[in-house]
């Protein structure tokens, strides 16, 4: 087992190593199992934004490159609007590959499902670098990719894509500040670029302070705190100047996007006669205190994955009347 005290490590790090070992491979076993249905029995993913966004702007994508053309306009949606320049779009994501190789639904399961087990995977790998025996680490990685949040992040594409990073990217930052070697860094870096890719800005914010505090708070016998925050300075320069292809022109759509009108714009998405729209459209969603005991329970509030409006009796604290992220 590796040693991650203040006095470094007492034995070299081989990270590849944890990936032969009979606990992590039981990991992705048991995500093959739970996501049997959509990879091999031919049942999909369509829930919510699945089916009336993300599908659609994949399809639409994927049938552009093979005809030739580039995918910078969707004419498909609300009379025209950009399709690469949207995040939201993941059109610039890796994974966004599979569209031109695969069948449609083949590819979006395989996109959905490969996800979850790379949660599971980055979660499961940091516990083992930073010093937990394997049975520890394979109760993490199962936690932190089939907790209620994560799942319901499967009919959030964006956010799903970005989850993985939040281990994955700490993972490879904390080898680099450990070993000092540049692969860890170019390796950080690409990650780093890939959740922003993700169009998932707030999870991007939280994986950051996050990092930052990591980077501060870790008892490392070198280098000096100084240095740390200019290497972590450093990661995020570059990566947002690889984003920033994408990034900027995004910036310019939102500003001239109908979400940036002055506030009497918003004054549909009040949620209550108090709320001054402009804040009503910023708060949307925001977690009522009365759902915290979602966080042991399960289903407290009713159920999500039924048809019957009732099903739900948590529906008068929900801004919409249903709630954004289905278990907490």
């Amino acid at each position: 087992m590796t040693d991650m005290g203040s006095s470094g490590t007492t034995s070299p790090i081989r990270p590849a190593a944890f990936l032969l070992e009979r606990e992590f491979w039981l990991l992705i076993l048991l995500g093959l199992v739970f996501f049997r249905a959509p990879l091999f029995l031919g049942e999909t993913f369509y829930y919510r934004d699945l089916y009336s966004h993300f599908l659609p702007r994949k399809m639409v994508f994927a049938e552009m490159l093979r005809s030739g053309e580039c995918p910078l306009w969707d004419p498909t949606l609300q009379g025209g609007q950009p399709l690469l320049a949207n995040p939201n779009n993941t059109i610039l994501y890796p994974t966004s590959a599979l569209y031109l190789v695969l069948p449609l639904l083949a590819a979006f399961n395989l996109d959905i499902c490969f996800h979850f087990l790379l949660c599971s995977a980055s979660a499961y790998l940091l516990s083992r670098l930073v010093g937990l025996d394997r049975l520890p680490a394979l109760v993490s990685g199962l936690t932190f990719g089939y907790c209620g949040y994560t799942l319901s992040l499967g009919n959030l594409l964006n956010r799903l894509l970005a989850m993985p990073y939040v281990p994955l990217l700490t993972f490879l930052w904390h080898l680099f500040l450990v070993e000092g070697k540049r692969r860890y860094f170019l390796l950080s870096v690409a990650a780093a670029l890939f959740q922003m890719l993700s169009g998932a800005p707030e999870t991007c914010l939280l994986t950051y302070v996050f990092l930052l505090l990591w980077t501060l708070l870790f008892p490392y016998a070198a280098p000096s705190t100084g240095r740390r925050v200019a290497r972590f300075g450093l990661l995020l320069v570059l990566a947002l100047g690889m984003f920033s292809v994408q990034g900027l022109p995004a910036a310019e759509m939102t500003l001239n996007s109908s979400r940036a009108a002055p506030p009497a714009a918003h004054a549909h998405e009040a949620s209550s006669p108090d709320a001054t729209p402009a804040a009503a459209a910023f708060s949307t969603w925001s977690l009522h205190p009365k759902a915290l005991p979602e966080m042991i329970l399960p289903g407290f509030l009713g159920l999500t994955d039924t048809l019957a409006a009732e099903d739900y009796w948590g529906a008068p604290l929900g801004d919409r009347g249903f709630p954004l992220i289905l278990s907490i």
